[in-house]
């Protein structure tokens, strides 16, 4: 029983680990996000781009093994993308002022 309490504590660190991992990618992806977005400002180009989030969702799918469901995958990466478009608003808003 104790060696299943330590596997159970190994398992959670190792879920701590990758969550902190998800942390500062997510970070760098909002970084590169706020770069494209100043560039799509000074050329007038709109936020939302339709085409690119769907391109983006599609090479998504290729990446994942399988063993998160596809919806599950969609779900995650579409509420990536839509706080991040937020905070791209937010960025551009903040400039005009």
């Amino acid at each position: 029983m104790d060696d299943l309490y330590k596997e159970l504590k190994n398992l959670r660190s190792s879920i701590d680990s990758v969550d902190q991992k998800i942390v500062k990618l997510l970070n760098e992806r909002v970084h590169y996000a706020l770069k494209i977005s100043e560039i799509k400002n000074q050329i007038g180009l709109p936020v939302y781009d339709e085409v690119r989030e769907k391109k983006v969702l599609q090479l998504i799918e290729k990446e994942n093994t399988r063993m998160i469901p596809l919806q599950v995958i969609h779900s995650i990466f579409s509420l990536i993308i839509k706080e991040t478009r937020e905070l791209e608003e937010k960025k551009k808003n903040e400039t005009k002022n």
